[in-house]
């Protein structure tokens, strides 16, 4: 079985290096790699490039994190897919743990793992005081813990690019209601960097695609619910 992971990049010279870094030192490793250049102004490509060959680059004009994963998804050949955001980091043994819990556990179409939050080393003092950094690992439903079946993406449809904040929730959101299964390993699989350019910090209609994704999550159980009724 072969693995695909993502990777979506927006002015990502500073980090992705040791986001490549966290794949290549996999136990297991990934038979393929897709960087996708979110319109980065900076040099995430000559970054990329110098690494290795072996690393699949591409390009598009800047339209957020969830149409470049899109872009991923359509371009990998992997029967199973995986997603790390590019200032993220994967622990060793991210792909080990979850593709032997997806081939041991054929009910499950994807599974996810916890993540532990750390403060960028480049962040200063006074601004860590600002941010939200957990001191114990959380349950991680995101797509950096997450690995699934290729066919998966052809069941519940890609990611919704319309929204810079909150994509993921939506598709999660639309798997659960298909009764599509998941598991949650208990270990930590991966390390989210909080450094002064999240993005979900920097999107001033962060709250208002949220609350488009609640809105549409409500529709959709409405009109379930309307579907069940005799």
């Amino acid at each position: 079985m072969s693995i695909s992971v993502i990777i979506p990049a927006y002015n990502a010279e500073r980090y992705i290096l040791q986001a490549l870094q966290s794949i290549f030192d996999q136990s297991v490793k990934a038979d393929e790699i897709i960087v996708i250049d979110d319109g980065s102004s900076d040099d995430t490509a000559a970054k990329v490039r110098a690494v290795s060959a072996h690393i699949r680059y591409v390009h598009q004009p800047n339209t957020g994190a969830a149409a470049a994963r899109n872009h991923g998804i359509k371009l990998a050949e992997g029967d199973y897919l995986a997603f790390l955001d590019a200032d993220d980091l994967w622990l060793p043994h991210k792909i080990a743990m979850q593709l032997e819990y997806l081939k041991n556990d054929p009910s499950m179409q994807m599974v996810f793992g916890h993540i532990e939050h750390f403060y960028s080393p480049d962040l200063e003092i006074q601004d860590r005081a600002k941010l939200h950094c957990p001191d114990v690992p959380q349950p991680g439903y995101l797509p950096t813990t997450l690995m699934c079946h290729r066919d998966t993406f052809e069941q519940v449809g890609l990611f919704e690019p319309q929204w810079r904040a909150g994509e993921f929730i939506d598709w999660y959101d639309r798997a659960r209601m298909l009764g599509l299964q998941s598991g949650m390993l208990p270990d930590t699989l991966a390390q989210r960097r909080i450094h002064a350019h999240n993005s979900t910090r920097q999107k001033q209609q962060t709250n208002l695609d949220y609350l488009h994704v609640l809105h549409a999550s409500l529709k959709r159980r409405r009109q379930n619910d309307r579907d069940d009724d005799p």
